[in-house]
C-alpha cells in the first residue's frame, strides 16, 4: 500500500515516521537483516482487538518469514497484551498473505470493497480475517 520512496528524503522521512510510531516494529533475521516491517494498533470491536499488519521484502517471500511473524505478535497479543480477538487483512488476491492469516488459524469475515486508498492503484478491496483468544488456545 505504499507508494514507491524515491529519494534519499523520502526515506529519511519514512524511516523517521517508523521510529516515531510506538506500533511498527521491524522483521529482522538474525543476523539483523531488517527484511520488512509489522503494525499493531487496537481497533473498535466490542471487545479489546488489536490489527496487525505486515509487510516482507520480495526478496523474502515464501520462506516462511510472514508466517513466523505473524505467528509470533499474535502470540504476544494474547499472552501478554490479553486482547480478545486479532484481526488482519489484505488485498483481494494477495493468497500468500490469505494463506498466512488462515495457517495461523485466522478465520475469514469477508471482503469490504473498495476500502483501502493504495498509493499506487488506487481504491482496493480489503478482505479480512480474525481470531478469537479462544481459538488461539485451542490451536
Amino acid at each position: 500500500g505504499y507508494a514507491p520512496i524515491t529519494s534519499p528524503q523520502d526515506l529519511a522521512r519514512k524511516l523517521q515516521q517508523m521510529i516515531n510510531d510506538p506500533g511498527c516494529y521491524s522483521i529482522c533475521l538474525l543476523d539483523g537483516t531488517v527484511i520488512g516491517h509489522m503494525s499493531l494498533r487496537f481497533v473498535q470491536r466490542a471487545c479489546v482487538a488489536m490489527e496487525i499488519g505486515y509487510a516482507i521484502q520480495e526478496a523474502y517471500w515464501n520462506q516462511g518469514y510472514g508466517f513466523e511473524a505473524a505467528n509470533a505478535i499474535v502470540d504476544k497479543c494474547f499472552s501478554y497484551l490479553h486482547v480478545d480477538m486479532v484481526i488482519a487483512s489484505h488485498f483481494e488476491g494477495n493468497i500468500a498473505s490469505q494463506k498466512i492469516m488462515e495457517k495461523i488459524g485466522m478465520q475469514y469475515e469477508g471482503c469490504m470493497r473498495k476500502s483501502y486508498r493504495h498509493d499506487l492503484y488506487g481504491a482496493m478491496d480489503l478482505c479480512t480475517y480474525s481470531i478469537l483468544k479462544e481459538e488461539w488456545i485451542k490451536k
